[in-house]
Formats: structure tokens, sequence, C-alpha cells
């Protein structure tokens, strides 16, 4: 069976630098997200802290959009036409996305003696580490048992994991006209696998460029911050589902802007390298800045004895600036080595009819 491979794997198709960028916000914004989680976990914000970092707290909505970008990056092949074989994708898709996660599994493990107790506050959900646990992470299936120890982030691999597991069968149907099927495949499995469903969003976005849903959804961007903002000031308690799932519709539509070429001044800002730098890095960001931002929480601002907010100012800078720095680190030692396959020849183009 055969089927597209992801952007990073066409090495003939040009990158396009802005969806690099548009990953890199997300991540940092996961990053200041989880600041105001640590700096307020055993505390609560006072009027000034809400209206200076409450925007933090839209970093909760970054995940919908990583998972859309991840659905409209594997499909931009299939709009081009090109096609590898499903073993292929899962060889690929193994070799860079699994490296780096089993390796910050390690390099979160030896912080345990470190952050290895609980104290009260946000990490607490992370330790201590059970055999059962470590096991459940190194399978992928910590989600599925809301299981949060090592990393609380590292849920979200997981779930993408299997909706890579799922793209063949999916890109199988599209490919035979058989999309009524596909799409009722993505609704069933949606109560169980929401983000499958932001993940067909972000596959719509690039081979249905600018459908009618999808231009309606252009207006959810102001209509979901204000979402938030009624739940972050405690005016009204809104899911967090509904607003994963605006979060997604909104990014998909303007993801389909982007690549149509109707947004030429964010396409512009968004390509240039500072957000093209941390877009490379976004990965080993997302990975590695829980234990980073615990570590710097209790032994450089916490310790220290000043007030609340200026807490939270410290740890918004210098953990958000070491998050960055390590993640670079770690990025040229656990994630760029897996960029390149040296067992493998270029890629072979082959048709969507052809087999293995």
């Amino acid at each position: 069976m055969c089927f597209l491979a992801s952007l990073p794997i066409m090495r003939s198709m040009k990158r396009l630098g802005y969806l690099d960028g548009l990953r890199g916000i997300a991540a940092l914004w996961v990053v200041f997200d989880h600041v105001w989680y640590t700096a307020w976990a055993q505390t609560h914000p006072d009027r000034w802290a809400k209206l200076c970092g409450a925007w933090m707290l839209l970093g909760r909505l970054a995940v919908p959009v990583f998972i859309v970008l991840s659905g409209a990056c594997l499909a931009l092949p299939l709009r081009e036409g090109k096609a590898v074989s499903a073993r292929q994708f899962y060889l690929r898709r193994g070799w860079r996305i699994l490296p780096p996660y089993y390796l910050s599994i390690g390099a979160a493990l030896l912080t345990v003696p470190l952050i290895g107790q609980r104290t009260g506050g946000y990490w607490d959900k992370c330790v201590p580490v059970t055999a059962a646990g470590l096991w459940q992470h190194l399978f992928l299936a910590h989600d599925l048992t809301h299981n949060h120890q090592i990393n609380h982030v590292y849920w979200s691999i997981a779930v993408e994991w299997r909706i890579y597991l799922l793209f063949p069968v999916l890109v199988y149907l599209w490919q035979r006209g058989r999309r009524g099927i596909a799409a009722a495949l993505v609704l069933a499995l949606a109560p169980f696998q929401p983000y499958l469903l932001y993940f067909a969003l972000g596959c719509l976005a690039v081979l249905l460029p600018r459908p009618a849903p999808l231009r309606a959804a252009q207006a959810l961007p102001a209509s979901t911050l204000a979402l938030c903002a009624l739940d972050i000031l405690g005016r009204a308690h809104v899911p967090l589902a509904a607003l994963n799932l605006c979060a997604a519709a909104a990014s998909a539509a303007w993801l389909s802007r982007l690549l149509t070429g109707q947004a030429k001044g964010p396409q512009e800002w968004l390509g240039r390298k500072p957000f093209a730098w941390l877009g490379a890095i976004s990965y080993s960001l997302y990975l590695t800045h829980g234990p980073v931002l615990e570590l710097v929480w209790r032994y450089a601002v916490h310790p220290l004895g000043i007030g609340a907010n200026a807490r939270f100012a410290l740890l918004a800078g210098l953990g958000t600036a070491a998050s960055v720095l390590i993640a670079r680190g770690f990025y040229e030692v656990a994630e760029r080595p897996f960029l390149k396959r040296p067992w493998e020849r270029p890629a072979r183009l082959v048709t969507s009819q052809s087999a293995d």
C-alpha cells in the first residue's frame, strides 16, 4: 500500500518557513502556559498578575495547533501527487520522532534526584516515577491511563503516534475515492480520539483549499479568545474540549489562507529567521522544558523569598530563557542526528497505484 510522505521526507518539496514559525510560536506558548501553572500552583494570582500574564494560559490551546500543523505537513505531498510506501512512512516517522522522545525520557530520569519529591506544586503529577509508569511511557500507552509521570507533556506524543498509525488508512481511502468512508472513520473515532479530528482538519486545509466550512471558521480566533478570556476571568466555564475544537478549526482556516498565498504579510513575518530558528528546535523545546522549569523554580527562583509577583516574573524570564537554551543543546545532541536517515538512499517516488 502506498501513500504520501510528510514534508520533511520529500526533499524535492520546498520547505515552508512560515510553518516552522507557527510551530515555534506554539511551542513557546506551551512553555509560558507551564510557567503560569508552576508559579501559581500554591498561591492565587492577584489582579496585576492576571492582567499581565493571563494570556499565557492560551498555551493550553497550542497542542491542537500542533496537531493541525502535523496534518497539514503530512498532507502537502498528497496535494503534489507524491507517494511512498506505508512501511517507509512508519520507519521514517519512527526515526524522526521516537529517538528524541526516548532520549528525553532518559534525561528527565536523571533529574529525579533533584525534582523527584512532591512539594505541593505543579510538578507533583510527574513524581514519583514507578516501573509501571516507565513501561507505559516506553510503549506510548501512558495517555490511555492518564499517567503523567516523568514529564507531564509526554501524553501528546502518544496521541500523535497513534494518529500516525491511522494515517495510511485514511490516505488509502482518500486516494481511492472513498472520502465519505474516511470522514466517517474520523468522526466515529473522534469521541475517543478527538485529536484525530484536529489532524483531519489540518489535512483538509491542504487538500481542499479554503472549503466553505474553513472559510466560516476564520472568525473563530476572535471567538476563541473571547471564550478563553471569560473562562480565565471566571465569568463562564467553557469546556476545554470546546476551546480545543475552536482553536483547531481556526488554525486550519488560517493555515488554508497561508498555503494559498492569501496572507502574505503573516507568511513573511512567520518565515523570518528568529521564528524559523525557534521552529527548528520546537520539538526539543516541547520535550525538555518541563523539568527545566521545575529545576529553575526550585533552585533559582523560589528560594529567594521574594514576593509572588516577582517570583512569577523571574520564572517567566529566567525559566523561559533556560528552557530555550537547553532545548537548543538537546536539539544538537538528540534530535538533529535523526533528521538524516543514513541507511537509506534518496527516496524514490512512486505512483499512488503501485505497491511494495
